[in-house]
């Protein structure tokens, strides 16, 4: 599906909700500093994706850590130290406003509005499922798309222990949509994360030096 990120704009029924929490321990240094070829940062790769497409932003971080200027963002914290993307999802689910949440990482450069018209379309068909990418039997747990009717019980469950965020949805209430029917091109890869130095080589095909 080839859209020119001019045509649709920004949706005011989407929420974009972008996962800044992680601790990049893989990587060595902050990752989402880290300055890819363009000279953006991966951070402000994926928060352009998502701009583009969804009315209604907010990053979500951990308590402590350094901010990060994204124009457009309302900045918020964790639900729970250490919880992981599910607790960033309890944060963004007590705030959310429009009849839908699309929630990714900092680290996904490959973010396109492209991706994101398919895939937010996709998941409007289904108002009471939420929706993820497949492919083949491997399921990518970015992006997720969450109607605003999953609200409670994703809460419920989070109340009741769950920390996982795959599992914070009910399997009855999940869609898988086949990354290959989205119409993308050959070689996209827009549920890609940067998370070792190997990956950041292979994809930014320069080569990787620790931050002093």
């Amino acid at each position: 599906m080839n859209c020119d990120a001019a045509d649709l704009g920004a949706s005011p029924r989407w929420t974009g909700v972008l996962l800044l929490g992680g601790q990049s321990l893989r990587m060595g240094q902050d990752k989402l500093r880290m300055r890819l070829p363009d000279g953006s940062s991966l951070a402000e790769r994926a928060a352009h994706g998502l701009a583009a497409r969804c009315g209604r932003l907010c990053s979500v971080r951990r308590r402590g850590s350094p901010a990060l200027a994204l124009p457009g963002y309302e900045e918020l914290y964790d639900a729970e130290p250490g919880g992981g993307p599910l607790a960033g999802l309890m944060t963004a689910l007590e705030r959310l406003q429009t009849p839908w949440l699309l929630l990714a990482g900092g680290d996904m450069p490959e973010l396109n509005p492209q991706l994101l018209d398919a895939f937010m379309m996709l998941a409007e068909r289904d108002p009471h499922r939420a929706l993820l990418l497949g492919r083949g039997r491997h399921l990518e747990p970015l992006p997720l798309a969450i109607p605003q009717s999953l609200s409670l019980e994703i809460q419920q469950r989070y109340a009741r222990g769950e920390r996982a965020l795959r599992r914070a949805v009910p399997a009855a209430r999940l869609r898988i949509a086949d990354a290959d029917d989205l119409g993308l091109a050959p070689a996209a890869r827009p549920w890609l994360s940067l998370n070792t130095p190997g990956e950041w080589q292979a994809y930014t095909g320069e080569g990787f030096a620790l931050s002093v």
